[in-house]
């Protein structure tokens, strides 16, 4: 068919009928479906063609879960989760515990049995004590300059443990210590005291990353036109996050029916999200993008204030997560150390997310969710106006709160002031340098980056790192952080590591000696897990997490010994097996 043909048979497709105006309707009509149907699809291809990675995961998922349909297959993905969730199983419950409580007893026990009962289960958590955890707690429990700080959190939790934040009209000074909260946490990130800056105070980091996201896809939600409609903007809100996000923000997209558009971030580009990358992966359906301060694996920060700048051009919010440099990169700065721009003194940044109970040492269960407007923060509450027994609103996702926590926090946070953690900090960023050299004198292994805060990350190209981090827990009872893609260990400095620092990175010198020695040595139980899985899309592990949280909420009791009749029964079906 020549050019001319062809021209001719389109214009007589798409010219409307001559007779009818129904005919014509009807006409205009599938013209309108057929080009927005072709819109959509055109859509998914420059997606899929923008995020090669994301739609080659997604079309290996698809794959994996049609496979699981088949029971060969089936049978053999649940042999390979037993065999992994039978030596987790040993690992958090052993034989069994001997002292295992199945039931609340009949008659309540003293107050001192209880609290014996108690410290001796307290009494086997030595790795606190000994300064050889990494994560958990920030604060040093065990230290004698912090013994002060510790007796008064115990006396503010006695102070106000009948407390609930629920009632701000029984309890006046709850209310004031929650806002003063906020006021000093805004004050920190470099929000101006008479400014529109706003917060909340939640239960934790993830608690803050899901209400920040909920105001993100309510306020997208409600700004949508009706064009916007017609032209995709109905489909799935949309957040731009860097493959070093906190799985958080995987629980709050899964939570409220959003699309999770990642971005890659690895050693060729730095370790942080690259806003190239990002203004690529914005589309109409972008509600927000989500920047890390630092990021968990590699104590990176993102770009913030180039972010910022892209995220003003294009119309979209900039939610930065600084739960775990939360404090510590405020206390640097007042320092005097370099630190990247993080905070609201970035033009385009429109919400935080910073936790208080990690360096800022109060109790856990402390965070806010900071907004940089209080329109955009109206979207994170939940109004119920129809509810019989009357009108309804809580500031997060809880209804009732402790004010304990609350006021623990604040207590800490007066105690330490400013300049207290000012000196942390010090201290903090003293330990990262020292661990990071020390690292880099090892033979064997090398640091995956230099971090900006907090958390160490590396690796070795001469043996298994996995090895080594099993060999440092379970040979020298040191705990380190096993990352993946790349595989690496990290280790994030807290308060306790300034007594033990010197003679971990002796032990970590020995094993390291030992593994350029013996390179073929393979780690095993968890870590092991990790090499398994490495090919594979992320949910080829999800049965195994899933169990893993299962056991982890079991009792398990010693088991029974069994009686002389059973044993003789099992022992006689035993020799006829044999025979």
């Amino acid at each position: 068919m020549d050019l001319d043909k062809l021209r001719s048979s389109l214009e007589s497709l798409l010219a409307p009928p001559e007779e009818g105006q129904a005919r014509k309707l009807e006409h205009y009509l599938a013209l309108a479906a057929a080009g927005y149907v072709s819109y959509r699809a055109l859509a998914a291809l420059l997606w899929a063609a923008s995020n090669p990675t994301e739609f080659k995961n997604s079309a290996i998922e698809s794959a994996i879960e049609a496979a699981k349909c088949l029971p060969a297959v089936k049978a053999m993905i649940q042999a390979e989760e037993d065999k992994s969730l039978a030596g987790i199983k040993r690992s958090l419950h052993g034989d069994g515990d001997p002292t295992a409580l199945l039931e609340m007893p009949r008659e309540g026990l003293n107050a001192k049995d209880v609290l014996e009962t108690l410290k001796t289960m307290r009494e086997h958590e030595t790795r606190m004590r000994d300064g050889t955890a990494t994560g958990g707690i920030y604060s040093d429990p065990f230290s004698a300059d912090t013994k002060t700080m510790k007796e008064l959190q115990a006396d503010v939790w006695r102070l106000y443990s009948a407390s609930n934040a629920l009632y701000p009209g029984i309890y006046p000074s709850v209310r004031k210590i929650e806002a003063e909260l906020i006021r000093m946490t805004l004050s920190m990130c470099s929000a101006p005291a008479e400014g529109p800056h706003c917060g909340l105070l939640t239960s934790g980091g993830t608690e803050s990353v899901l209400l920040a996201t909920k105001a993100y896809r309510d306020s997208f939600r409600s700004s949508i036109t009706v064009l916007g409609r017609l032209m995709g903007a109905c489909g799935p809100v949309e957040v731009v996050a860097g493959a070093t996000r906190h799985p958080a923000l995987d629980k709050a997209v899964k939570c409220f029916g959003m699309r999770l558009v990642t971005v890659p971030v690895n050693e060729s580009t730095g370790f942080r999200m690259r806003p190239a990358d990002v203004a690529a992966a914005i589309g109409p359906r972008t509600a927000f993008v989500y920047a890390s301060a630092p990021t968990f694996p590699h104590g990176m920060v993102d770009p913030i204030a180039e972010l910022g700048k892209l995220c003003q051009r294009r119309g979209v919010g900039l939610h930065v997560d600084n739960c775990l440099g939360g404090v510590l990169m405020s206390g640097m700065r007042d320092a005097g150390i370099a630190v990247p721009e993080f905070d609201f003194a970035v033009p385009g940044v429109t919400s935080m997310s910073v936790d208080l109970h990690k360096y800022g040492l109060a109790s856990k269960g402390a965070s806010t969710a900071l907004f940089s407007s209080r329109e955009l923060r109206a979207h994170a509450f939940v109004p119920v106006a129809d509810f019989p027994g009357g009108f309804y609103v809580t500031p997060t996702m809880q209804g009732s709160r402790s004010g304990a926590l609350m006021a623990q926090a604040w207590a800490t946070m007066v105690y330490m002031g400013r300049d207290g953690y000012t000196r942390l900090a010090r201290s903090v960023d003293s330990m990262v340098r020292r661990f990071a050299a020390g690292v880099e004198a090892i033979d064997g292994l090398r640091l995956l980056v230099r971090p900006d805060c907090s958390c160490v990350a590396f690796t070795s190209d001469v043996f298994c790192i996995y090895a080594l981090v099993e060999r440092m827990e379970h040979r020298r009872g040191w705990a380190f952080v096993t990352l993946q893609k790349p595989k690496a260990a990290q280790l994030c400095l807290m308060q306790a590591h300034e007594r033990s620092l010197a003679t971990m990175l002796t032990d970590l010198s020995a094993e390291a000696a030992y593994l350029r020695e013996h390179p073929d040595t393979k780690a095993t139980g968890m870590a092991g897990a990790y090499a398994v899985v490495e090919n594979l899309p992320p949910s080829a592990a999800f049965g195994t997490l899933k169990g893993y949280q299962a056991l982890a909420l079991d009792v398990v009791p010693v088991a029974a010994p069994a009686s002389s009749a059973t044993a003789a029964a099992a022992a006689a079906a035993a020799g006829s097996h044999e025979a």
